[in-house]
């Protein structure tokens, strides 16, 4: 293959893999453009950790099943076996000297006993306390999931950033090769000498190996997002950044809104603490229950009894423990102070994130104002460069007089392009910072 097809080729990859933004006016992304939310969307999607949700819901349901248990009845089989040294005596004995009954030393039992909890203040708190403690940890695995839009955002905006800068080489390369082929037909016809067409070659070559090393350093990031979202389609459609005035007013709108899931998890960890006093307050009342037990030993009930014999027993059982020497009491202070460390964490972090915001509203004003001023540099460059091919094509100067023009237009081209990048990014970590979902 040539070395004018090779450029060629590298042309159209460029114009169909990157926006037109070189031109005065920002063009909009094609209906095919894979979205930064997208992406994002897919890496929580497809990272190992999103199976977790299922399997909290299917431990906490086991567990809640386990404490549910308790309202059926308890069965217990006891068999025991045992040798005593020293048993009932008789008070009296017989005329004869005998006493009136004898006690057995060995004896045999076998029973069964069954409870049934009657009253059990603290089956509900407990039941409240798991449910509580399942949204907890819900809420904090979508916290460790949200840093995944940091990874997804990094690697699109670099390749974002790539795909513009070739953008701009696309343009560059374009105009220098159709102004070597009119220096080439000028040295045929004997007004050009060759070191325009080598100069001209020569800038062809440095432009041509900076597009090589950019779509190396792209090919990388975009395999990074392709195995962050398991999505293998994302090298073809271009890259749609987020739109940054409605970003900025989404941003502010919902820092006061609480939307980030650090929030969410501030709450459910009050509403497990609140769950866990609960609890201790239901464990002080007292538990009623019903027992019976029946059963088959020698010698029974009957301790003056000497064979087997069956029998049964029927009751009510009440426990409670009134005095704790002030454990519960300790309990209480130990878990509202923890509320109070939840509380204090939690306005701790909105404080950073609404000192946060000013770092990004006013760097964004800044670019915005910045993007504008570029497009009226890059129109003065392009004046400029217009006039200095057409004074090449009239031998008024040389090549080399030229592409030092050339260069400035281009490097003002790069240097608008990097600020829009600039500008989306920024845009798109203030709406990470706020928690507000990217379309």
């Amino acid at each position: 293959m040539s070395f004018h097809v090779r450029v060629l080729s590298a042309i159209v990859w460029l114009t169909a893999v990157s926006p037109a933004t070189a031109g005065q006016q920002a063009v909009s992304p094609p209906a095919s453009a894979v979205t930064l939310g997208e992406l994002e969307r897919a890496a929580i999607a497809a990272d190992p950790r999103s199976a977790q949700f299922m399997l909290l819901d299917r431990q906490s349901a086991l567990r809640e099943q386990s404490l549910q248990g308790s309202r059926r009845p308890t069965l217990g089989f006891d068999v025991m076996t045992q040798y005593q040294t020293d048993v009932a005596q008789p008070p009296l004995k017989l005329p004869s000297g005998a006493p009136l009954f004898s006690a057995l030393h060995a004896t045999n039992d076998a029973s069964l006993r069954i409870d049934q909890l009657l009253l059990e203040p603290a089956r509900q708190p407990q039941i409240s306390l798991e449910r509580a403690q399942l949204a907890e940890r819900r809420a904090a695995l979508r916290t460790a999931l949200f840093s995944l839009r940091r990874q997804v955002r990094e690697a699109f905006f670099g390749a974002y950033a790539i795909r513009e800068r070739m953008a701009v080489l696309g343009i560059s390369l374009t105009t220098l090769l159709r102004n070597r082929e009119e220096a080439e037909a000028r040295l045929i016809a004997g007004t050009a000498v060759p070191a325009d067409v080598a100069e001209a070659d020569a800038a062809l070559l440095d432009l041509r190996q900076e597009n090589e090393s950019l779509l190396s350093q792209m090919r990388g990031l975009l395999q990074r997002l392709e195995m962050l979202t398991r999505r293998s389609e994302i090298l073809g459609p271009a890259l749609a950044a987020p739109d940054v005035e409605e970003a900025i007013a989404r941003s502010l709108a919902a820092t006061g809104a609480r939307a980030r899931p650090e929030f969410a998890q501030f709450s459910q960890t009050r509403t497990r603490l609140s769950r866990q006093l609960e609890l201790v307050d239901a464990q002080q009342r007292p538990r009623v229950s019903a027992f019976g037990r029946v059963g088959y030993g020698r010698p029974g009930l009957n301790v003056i009894g000497d064979r087997f014999d069956a029998y049964g027993i029927v009751g009510l059982q009440v426990q409670w423990r009134p005095f704790t020497w002030g454990s519960a009491d300790l309990d209480r202070d130990a878990l509202r102070i923890q509320q109070q460390i939840v509380e204090a964490d939690e306005a701790a972090f909105m404080n950073d994130l609404q000192a946060l915001m000013p770092t990004y509203v006013y760097p964004l004003q800044r670019l915005e104002q910045a993007v504008v001023e570029d497009d009226r540099i890059i129109a003065l460059r392009e004046q400029v460069e217009r006039t200095a091919s057409a004074r090449l094509q009239a031998g008024v100067i040389t090549m080399s007089e030229y592409l030092a023009r050339n260069a400035e237009l281009m490097r003002a081209r790069s240097a608008r392009a990097a600020r829009r990048v600039e500008l989306a990014q920024k845009a798109a970590e203030m709406l990470e910072v706020a928690g507000v979902e990217i379309p």
